[in-house]
């Protein structure tokens, strides 16, 4: 894939968390990889705490990665969230209007 070709580019990235009390912190991932053609499908898939939706807040440019970098268009993952290229993202959890149903 060509550089022009690129929408999304995720190098060297990496989450850790401080150790919560003793041992050493915990590591959710490290060394991702990947770019994502304009137009090109992808999910990212993993059984439960493997650091999926972590992964995704910190593509989404809502959290910093403890190493690496994200583009967006050769943007900054934090710049692009607040440009007029706005990036979606649907959360796992239902926070907005607890108290509303359906019906």
């Amino acid at each position: 894939m060509s550089a022009a070709d690129t929408f999304l580019r995720v190098e060297g990235l990496a989450q850790r968390f401080p150790a919560q009390g003793r041992g050493e912190p915990l590591t959710v991932f490290e060394g991702v990889d990947f770019s994502i053609a304009k137009g090109e499908f992808v999910c990212i898939i993993g059984h439960s705490g493997c650091g999926k939706s972590t992964a995704l807040r910190i593509i989404a440019g809502l959290s910093e990665p403890s190493e690496g970098a994200v583009e967006w268009r050769e943007m900054p993952a934090a710049e692009a969230a607040e440009s007029e290229s706005r990036i979606g993202f649907v959360f796992q959890e239902h926070y907005l209007l607890p108290q509303g149903s359906v019906l």
